[in-house]
């Protein structure tokens, strides 16, 4: 098992969802403001491209950002990180750009990478709660959103903004 493998415990929310229906006062605030960036970026289109994408606009939630490539793989698609925010690698153990899904989730890399695939093909965005755990790490709740990015017609690229709350796990 790697450094970085992941243990879900639980899943307790994961779901498509729509932009114009997402229920905002349910999301963290670092979520709800990503989702609010993500929604001015892309006005009238379906989804914001790559492009548009700055750091600078990002600002407020970069440490809880992952900004993720979709590239060609053996077997359909992988999703490969371009930018790893302070807050979403540390709290995994180290920084990730070109890590691919695969890497962080080994032991659960099926059902992560089908939320992930379902992004890439509805160009839908992702909610999901979990209690997970990363090796040589505590347990966490973290909450994510998955944002798709790319052109009217593509989505090449997915935003993850992720919260973190850590929760009492009792000693030896």
């Amino acid at each position: 098992m790697s450094d970085s493998a992941f243990l879900v415990e639980s899943t307790r929310v994961s779901q498509l969802a729509d932009p114009a229906t997402m229920r905002i006062r349910s999301l963290t605030p670092k979520l709800r403001r990503g989702l609010e960036i993500w929604d001015s970026l892309r006005a009238d289109l379906p989804r914001p491209n790559r492009a548009d994408i700055d750091p600078l606009i990002l600002r407020s939630i970069l440490p809880n950002v992952m900004l993720w490539e979709i590239v060609p793989a053996q077997k359909g698609k992988e999703f490969v990180v371009l930018i790893a925010g302070e807050d979403a690698a540390m709290r995994r153990g180290g920084r990730f750009k070109g890590y691919t899904l695969i890497d962080f989730h080994a032991d659960q890399y099926e059902p992560i990478w089908k939320e992930f695939d379902q992004v890439r093909r509805t160009g839908q965005l992702h909610y999901c709660e979990r209690k997970a755990q990363w090796v040589n790490c505590p347990f966490y709740y973290f909450y994510r959103l998955l944002l798709p990015i790319g052109t009217q017609d593509t989505v090449t690229h997915l935003l993850s903004v992720i919260e973190y709350d850590k929760f009492a796990v009792p000693g030896p």
